[in-house]
């Protein structure tokens, strides 16, 4: 399974999902979560912030979160 980033939209913006990501245990041990704010506001749209975040981590695959 391919590293994956999961976006999800949160008041400030949006934030990225690094749980199911390679990097999860470092992020959780320098952060304490697996979840970072970006620094993308709401006014960016989804598919914005994924191929952005997509550029920043070539190697990963960066899918939206279902709403709910």
């Amino acid at each position: 399974m391919p590293d994956t980033i999961t976006i999800r939209r949160i008041p400030t913006g949006w934030a990225a999902d690094f749980a199911q990501h390679s990097t999860a245990n470092e992020v959780r041990s320098l952060f304490g979560t697996t979840e970072l704010p970006t620094s993308y506001t709401p006014r960016a749209t989804a598919d914005y912030v994924r191929q952005a975040l997509k550029r920043l981590n070539p190697g990963s695959q960066v899918l939206e979160a279902p709403r709910g």
